[in-house]
């Protein structure tokens, strides 16, 4: 009966390690932020300059909006960010802390 249990204990453990390495790749500390920046009247702005900056380190980093005023920073550390948007003919707008639905 003993070794019933050792042989069962051995392919349990076999299994388990073969879907371990999965798992653990598919943990992540990081995120991404995205948006698609409007005028009031609901308009695209292409080529708006878009600045995030890490309010614990203030690193920043800098992307320019496509023509559908998309946006996207990948590959973030998880933190607060503060979102700045620079375009001409607007006013600057800064977006701190959780999503939200701001206009230019």
């Amino acid at each position: 009966m003993r070794r019933k249990w050792s042989v069962l204990s051995i392919f349990l453990f076999i299994t388990g390690s073969l879907f371990l390495p999965s798992a653990l790749r598919s943990q992540t500390f990081r995120g991404g932020i995205n948006g698609t920046i409007t005028d009031s009247s609901g308009a695209f702005v292409p080529g708006a300059k878009v600045t995030a900056v890490d309010t614990a380190t203030a690193a920043a980093r800098e992307t320019i909006s496509s023509g559908a005023g998309e946006f996207l920073f990948s590959d973030l550390p998880l933190s607060t960010y503060t979102i700045k948007v620079e375009a001409a003919g607007f006013q600057i707008t800064e977006i701190t802390g959780e999503p939200q639905q701001t206009e230019l």
